[in-house]
C-alpha cells in the first residue's frame, strides 16, 4: 500500500467494520484516514461521520460531528447522507438537531431506505442515538 494514500486504509477499515472488528477498523482509520481525510473527499468523510459504532471506546463523537457537518456542507445539506449528521448529532446528545437532519434525510431518501430512515428519526425523537445494534 502507498502509505500516503488513505483509500486502502479506508477500504480495509470499512471491511473490518462490516465484520464487527472495531479495533481493527479504528486502527486502519486512525493510521491511514483520520490524518488526511481531505484526500478521500466526501465518501470518506461520510464513512467516518456515522458515529454509530456500538463500542463507544472506538467512537469519537466530536470528530464524527465535525466530519458529518463538512460532508453535508459539500452537498449544501441536500443529499440523503445528511442522515449521517443526524447520527453524529445524536451521539453528541443533540437530539433536536439529530431529528431535524434525519427528517431532512427522509425527504431525500430512496424509497428502499425510507423505513430505516424513519426508524432512526423515531429514535432521535425519543432521545436515543442510533447504533448498529439498535438497527
Amino acid at each position: 500500500m502507498d502509505s500516503d494514500d488513505p483509500l486502502p486504509y479506508y477500504n480495509r477499515g470499512l471491511s473490518y467494520r462490516l465484520a464487527g472488528d472495531y479495533a481493527q477498523r479504528h486502527r486502519r482509520f486512525s493510521y491511514g484516514v483520520l490524518p488526511r481525510p481531505h484526500r478521500l473527499g466526501r465518501a470518506a468523510r461520510d464513512g467516518l461521520a456515522v458515529g454509530d459504532l456500538p463500542d463507544a471506546h472506538f467512537r469519537d463523537a466530536l470528530k464524527a460531528l465535525e466530519y458529518a457537518q463538512h460532508a453535508c456542507e459539500l452537498s449544501g445539506w441536500q443529499d440523503a447522507r445528511v442522515g449521517h449528521a443526524g447520527a453524529a448529532y445524536a451521539v453528541n446528545g443533540r437530539y433536536a438537531e439529530a431529528a431535524k437532519w434525519q427528517a431532512q434525510a427522509l425527504t431525500l431518501a430512496d424509497p428502499a431506505d425510507e423505513r430505516d430512515f424513519q426508524s432512526r428519526l423515531e429514535l432521535y425523537r425519543a432521545g436515543r442515538p442510533y447504533s448498529e445494534q439498535a438497527a
